[in-house]
């Protein structure tokens, strides 16, 4: 089963917290997720 929530991360990628507004930019793709402050991180709508 696809799950059609997750995020595909891509190098350059930048990623913000919606809780403390961190901004994080991917620099290496591996096959984790990426949390802050208890939840995942979201794109930057640009």
């Amino acid at each position: 089963m696809n799950n059609n929530n997750e995020i595909k991360y891509k190098v350059g990628m930048r990623l913000r917290c919606n809780i403390c507004k961190r901004e994080v930019e991917i620099l290496k793709v591996g096959s984790g997720k990426i949390y802050c402050c208890g939840q995942l991180m979201k794109p930057v709508s640009q």
